[in-house]
């Protein structure tokens, strides 16, 4: 199977009105990458062939919210493994003027700070926000407006836990974050709204969809996976207490396969390790190897940052 990029033939979806940002600071968010994934989408995305977009690794979310913005579709269904991010959508989805209160009151509390203060003030909300996590609090307003706060405070923007589950991310040195983005967040509660949400493994999805009657054929999937390290020294802490191994790709490539036959519309990002590995899984003659440019922007040291090779598989 050849490694080059076959592009699908696919015109941009509308640009108007603007998608809202992805309102969680993301480690391999893919906000920077839509321009790159326009031509790589399905036609049906356009047409209106396809009704249904299921993703089962959300993140920060951000191509749900460009195709929530920009597309015909109007039911979605969204998972995640991690319990408290999906809480966090959920409290968005439901409650995002309580929400809003608990985000401006953490926001007044924390920015008039000198940095000592600032740095104490967040030891003291992660701690507080780990007991929510211990305490399986996943679904109340203190923890998501917390894990906002955390985000947007922390060193980098990693949303990281640790075996135990706890957020493990140190406190970062931002001057002015943006902590209560008030119209970015009512934006993105809106488009929520149009979603299912639920917690669980990847392969729970299939059963989902099942469930809900929903037609694989008129379905686009978007896989957006932990990824395989591609050096010993670049694997990222996962965000939730469950890692993701070799097996796991493994598990993933099987279940890709095995809804391409039901005739789902797949696409799915992973890294580059330019060792044959994704070659050796998605061997089928229909699925298509692309190639984008991102950006690596966790390195602890800046000047080792910069654009890296990403794959994007899909089956059209």
């Amino acid at each position: 199977m050849s490694a080059s990029a076959k592009y699908a033939v696919s015109e941009p979806l509308k640009s108007n009105p603007p998608p809202p940002r992805p309102f969680l600071k993301w480690v391999g968010g893919k906000g920077r990458l839509l321009e790159q994934f326009q031509p790589l989408l399905p036609k049906g995305l356009r047409n209106g062939d396809l009704c249904y977009y299921a993703e089962p690794f959300l993140g920060g979310g951000a191509l749900f919210f460009h195709l929530a913005g920009h597309s015909p579709i109007q039911q979605f269904f969204l998972s995640d493994i991690n319990s408290s991010l999906i809480g966090l959508y959920r409290i968005l989805q439901l409650h995002p003027d309580k929400l809003l209160i608990e985000l401006e009151k953490l926001s007044s509390s924390y920015l008039p700070l000198n940095d000592k203060d600032r740095k104490a003030f967040f030891l003291r909300n992660r701690e507080q926000t780990n007991q929510l996590i211990r305490a399986n609090k996943h679904d109340s307003i203190p923890l998501a407006a917390s894990l906002i706060f955390l985000n947007r405070t922390c060193y980098n923007g990693l949303f990281r836990m640790n075996s135990s589950g706890a957020f493990n991310a140190p406190h970062g040195r931002y001057k002015n974050p943006r902590i209560a983005d008030r119209a970015n967040l009512l934006i993105a509660s809106a488009l929520l709204k149009k979603a299912t949400l639920s917690t669980g493994d990847f392969t729970e999805l299939g059963h989902l969809l099942q469930k809900k009657k929903i037609p694989l054929k008129e379905t686009f999937i978007y896989f957006d996976p932990p990824y395989l390290p591609v050096s010993k020294t670049s694997h990222f802490t996962a965000y939730s207490r469950a890692g993701f191994t070799e097996k796991d790709q493994v598990r993933l490539s099987e279940l890709f396969a095995k809804l391409h036959h039901r005739g789902a519309k797949l696409m799915l990002s992973n890294s580059d390790p330019g060792n044959n590995f994704f070659e050796k899984l998605y061997q089928d003659s229909h699925f298509h190897f692309h190639r984008v440019q991102a950006t690596r922007s966790i390195n602890s040291k800046g000047d080792q940052r910069g654009p890296l090779s990403e794959l994007v598989i899909t089956n059209y």
